[in-house]
């Protein structure tokens, strides 16, 4: 453990020496203290968030929620726009699907914020997204791994995402506790193994309850290759936040690189994430709070005169 920790420390010490121009953050779980359900962002957060943009930092939030007709992206939208100056606004964004799309502000002659959406699959041209599937393909798709895989019993189909769909454990009542999360984990290797040899054009991977299938490259990475075009940017210059580091989960395609970290689970044995919640001996939020705190940043293009 002591050759762990010194090895960690090292890699600390290398990367507050490092100047970073963007961040892109998930949210349940990250920028929130409860893992799920939560409604909005604490005042500390926003305040750190509208601080990053009125510097000139271009802020990202990647959720796995839709934003139409979801309150929390709504909230986070109104709470950190709010008093902020036009070119701040315009460095702020929300990708949700997971980053398959990006929603992009500003302000119109009125004063008024304005939205326009992206979709990064067809942006980034991911294959297989012109021969987009409906729902009844994607419930055949479901029905025919599950059978396949003898999970009938096991499994159930809770609806479309932009580019996929969820499945959750049959059970009245799910609790996420370590046995929940661990029996989601080996579903999602087991279901990953089969979609690999028989459906390569997609992806599986999994949140605390829940598994995703879906169009291969249709993740959070986007975002990071979003802003990497916006901006300029290299990867290693776009800090990349989750709370779930492990190689199968959502958040790993937005933190599997050299400006990645994880505030909760990460991997040992992998180089990427950081596991920044072990050298701030907290997790989630706080985790998040104590790196933001750490970090240096510079604005990729000069501040514009407000």
């Amino acid at each position: 453990m002591g050759m762990i920790m010194n090895k960690l420390q090292k890699q600390w010490e290398n990367i507050l020496k490092k100047t970073y121009k963007a961040h892109i953050a998930d949210v349940d779980g990250n920028l929130t203290k409860t893992t799920i359900n939560a409604s909005s962002l604490e005042s500390d957060v926003i305040s750190l968030i509208q601080k990053r943009l009125e510097s000139g930092i271009p802020f990202g939030i990647c959720s796995a929620r839709s934003y139409a007709d979801n309150p929390m992206l709504i909230n986070i939208k109104n709470d950190v726009l709010g008093p902020l100056s036009n070119q701040a606004i315009k460095n702020f964004f929300i990708f949700p699907e997971q980053g398959a799309l990006v929603i992009c502000f500003s302000k119109n002659k009125k004063n008024e914020i304005i939205t326009k959406e992206i979709d990064l699959v067809k942006y980034f041209k991911i294959k297989g997204a012109k021969n987009l599937f409906d729902t009844t393909s994607r419930k055949a798709l479901f029905d025919e791994i599950v059978t396949s895989l003898g999970l009938q019993n096991t499994l159930q189909y809770v609806g479309d995402k932009r580019y996929g769909f969820i499945a959750q454990l049959k059970e009245k009542e799910i609790i996420i506790d370590a046995q929940h999360q661990d029996k989601i984990l080996y579903l999602t290797k087991k279901m990953s193994s089969y979609v690999q040899k028989n459906h390569p054009l997609f992806e599986v991977l999994c949140t605390r309850k829940s598994i995703y299938v879906t169009l291969k490259g249709a993740n959070k990475g986007l975002s990071l290759r979003y802003f990497a075009k916006k901006y300029h940017l290299e990867l290693g210059e776009i800090v990349g936040t989750d709370d779930q580091g492990t190689f199968e989960g959502v958040g790993f395609p937005l933190i599997c690189h050299e400006a990645g970290f994880s505030t909760n689970i990460y991997e040992k044995e992998r180089t990427y994430p950081f596991p920044v919640s072990v050298i701030a001996k907290k997790s989630g939020v706080d985790a998040w709070l104590f790196l933001e705190e750490h970090l240096k940043y510079q604005a990729p293009f000069p501040l514009i005169d407000k």
